[in-house]
């Protein structure tokens, strides 16, 4: 009686390794983007998506029970941050209202490059280092230090008058909200911008601005409902104590920002004259406001 063959091994070597690899990586590329996209929505409507992401947030299952449609709170900001920087040359000709637009290189982004201060000369040498788009990832992510201000001061007020505000929820909690407003900011922007390319009408750019500018306060508005039932939701916060450190926090961080814009740029910019740029930019031409 003879032996049935014996089956030979799969060969290990094989390179149909390498398709799975690609196509998942190809598919984590896409879930990405369509998470960039759809997050902010989910955050701003307080989807059933978002509601689950922020109850895996108190029940510590982040891992376990993480949304396909909500991408995570610090790379949602990351990565909008440096959307950000990349165009923040037609965000401010656009916020200005100034049509003559010219971006060459990273410089370009910054005009004061070679007599700003230490943050410009970082840009600067670390675009010539890794390249432009590195630069801009690695500033975004430092930037996230930024908001990482912001959280700790809100700690610090929230500990101070009895509310338990961890520092890990309120990060989150505005690295979702700085990312959504910086995603419909720019969403208004290239609508404006596409809008008057097809029908070549000036006054769509007017209209245009102002939906940018009252389109973000109401935003804010809202993003500032949703932060505070983030942080109530996953630390157990009560909604009065909850507002109120936020808020306050929020207004100490403001002007910390005004002095660190002062001394990096080398500009007079004091609480009045602060008060006067975002004042004019709500009513244009209320007040003559240079920045030297």
């Amino acid at each position: 009686m003879t032996e049935p063959p014996a089956i030979a091994p799969a060969d290990t070597n094989s390179r149909e390794k390498i398709t799975p690899f690609i196509e998942s990586a190809i598919f984590e590329l896409v879930l990405l983007t369509f998470k960039q996209v759809a997050t902010p929505f989910a955050v701003l409507f307080y989807t059933k998506n978002f509601r689950d992401q922020i109850e895996a947030f108190h029940d510590s299952e982040l891992n376990i029970r993480y949304s396909p449609t909500v991408a995570r709170p610090l790379s949602f900001y990351v990565l909008w941050m440096a959307v950000h920087i990349l165009f923040a040359a037609t965000y401010w000709l656009y916020v200005l209202r100034d049509t003559t637009l010219r971006i060459t290189n990273i410089e370009s982004l910054f005009p004061g490059v070679t007599k700003g201060g230490v943050v410009l000369h970082a840009i600067k040498v670390l675009s010539d280092l890794i390249g432009q788009v590195g630069a801009l990832i690695v500033v975004a992510f430092v930037i996230t230090l930024i908001i990482g201000a912001k959280s700790v001061l809100v700690t610090i007020v929230a500990r101070s008058i009895g509310c338990r505000i961890r520092f890990e929820t309120v990060l989150q909690a505005s690295a979702y909200a700085m990312g959504t407003l910086i995603f419909f900011q720019y969403a208004v922007i290239l609508s404006d911008y596409s809008i008057n390319a097809m029908l070549g009408n000036k006054a769509i750019q007017s209209t245009g601005y102002y939906i940018l500018i009252y389109g973000s306060l109401l935003i804010c508005i809202v993003l500032t409902v949703r932060v505070n039932q983030m942080i109530q939701v996953v630390d157990g916060t009560s909604e009065t104590p909850t507002f109120v450190s936020w808020f306050i926090g929020t207004l100490i961080w403001l002007y910390l920002i005004i002095v660190a814009t002062r001394l990096q740029f080398g500009l007079t910019l004091d609480l009045v004259k602060f008060a006067k740029i975002i004042l004019n930019a709500f009513i244009p031409g209320t007040f003559d406001v240079e920045l030297n």
